[in-house]
């Protein structure tokens, strides 16, 4: 019996996972509207958190921010496969340095934030590369890619999702006579599921595409810029409306002062050029999920030049979420034409373990092989059963005579 483990199943319910991630992540920024804005305590769960800020709402979307950034930033490095993704622990280190201070507000601690990041950078580092080497590296090496002609390709789908079906039922029969005629039989169904996937415009055998040194040297540039955009507002003095950079204006907009505006926007940058590269080096179906968050982080970067009366506003509101409902629904109906796909590669690679199982069974019986190998393990076996001065290789010698004259 053929032991076979569903690989395309289980990276499709991985990405299934990440798709719903994707999509539910940048609603929790607005979970900060549940609390009071006009308290400047934290009451969780019956417990009592003083904060020293403005609000409890400003607080808690301060904290919520830079949560959400961080899961956005965690699904990237471990969704992808090419190595420079590990300059992502820049922009990961600046949000969990942003969270342990929270956690020390919280908590009144008074312990020196340098030790603390000392340890937790780390062993956030080595905690990613055993996750990402261990779990996630097998399941993120079956790319599921849909094309967009799938769409208007209803009738072929459906098609691809019957024969599968179909070959799955036939593959379960026993009674299909000796190896021989099995070999036949999924043999031709083979050629039939991948007749069902050409018509897709899929292939059973999935290709990589890999970065260039030059393309490698641009991402990791990009990446440390908008890393470093997390700085950007310490070299603007504070309490100042209006700030110059040589020919280079600097405004307010509708922020406390030009420093404040400047670090609002860099939060954002730090967090969407990185989902920019996500989005166009992903090359499985659920790429489209990050749409979803793209859209928000868009317009909260567009909407921080538009004079706005305070930070809480600059949030992002129902205007925009028409567009990212669309692209919800988009990749919903995705994720239905990649079980189809997932389940026809599967069959596949379950259809041609077993013929490479059954030609080689057929070859051992049609030579002998299967015989003499039998043989040699029963010799053996009463061979290390003896004492070495009982030792009789007679038997051992006539077999190694019989091979010969049957190579011969």
């Amino acid at each position: 019996k053929i032991e076979y483990t569903p690989n395309w199943i289980v990276a499709y319910r991985f990405q299934l996972i990440l798709m719903v991630c994707l999509i539910c992540t940048p609603f929790l920024i607005y979970l900060h509207l549940l609390f009071d804005v006009e308290s400047i305590t934290l009451n969780l769960f019956g417990y009592r958190f003083d904060h020293g800020y403005l609000s409890t709402q400003y607080f808690t979307w301060l904290i919520l921010s830079s949560v959400t950034a961080f899961i956005f930033l965690s699904l990237m490095f471990f969704s992808l496969n090419q190595t420079w993704k590990y300059a992502l622990f820049l922009p990961l280190s600046l949000f969990l340095e942003n969270m342990i201070g929270f956690i020390n507000i919280l908590f009144d601690l008074h312990l020196l934030k340098i030790s603390q990041l000392l340890i937790s950078i780390p062993t956030l580092i080595l905690i990613y590369l055993l996750l990402d080497n261990i779990l996630f590296k097998k399941i993120r090496n079956k790319p599921i890619k849909i094309e967009w002609n799938w769409f208007v390709k209803e009738r072929a789908v459906v098609e691809l999702h019957d024969t599968t079906d179909r070959i799955l039922e036939v593959k379960s029969d026993r009674n299909l006579g000796d190896s021989k005629d099995r070999l036949k039989v999924l043999y031709n169904n083979r050629l039939i599921l991948v007749r069902a996937l050409k018509k897709m415009n899929s292939k059973p055998v999935v290709t990589y595409s890999r970065n260039t040194r030059h393309e490698i040297s641009i991402f990791l540039s990009l990446i440390a810029f908008s890393s470093s955009s997390w700085f950007f507002h310490y070299f603007v003095p504070e309490g100042i409306a209006t700030y110059y950079i040589g020919p280079i204006k600097i405004g307010s907009y509708g922020f406390v002062d030009a420093s404040t505006f400047i670090w609002y926007l860099s939060r954002r940058i730090v967090v969407l050029i990185p989902m920019i590269l996500w989005f166009f080096q992903a090359g499985s179906w659920w790429r489209y999920a990050i749409l979803s968050p793209l859209i928000l982080y868009f317009y909260q970067f567009w909407e921080s030049f538009q004079n706005l009366s305070d930070i809480d506003t600059a949030i992002g509101n129902s205007k925009v979420f028409p567009l990212v409902f669309i692209s919800i629904l988009l990749v919903l109906a995705l994720s239905r034409f990649a079980k189809h796909k997932s389940l026809a590669l599967d069959t596949y690679d379950q259809i041609s373990s077993e013929i490479d199982d059954l030609i080689h069974k057929l070859s051992e019986e049609r030579t002998g092989l299967a015989d003499y190998k039998k043989r040699y393990a029963q010799i053996l076996d009463k061979l290390l059963k003896r004492k070495p001065s009982d030792l009789d290789l007679k038997e051992l010698q006539q077999l190694q005579e019989e091979l010969r004259a049957k190579i011969a």
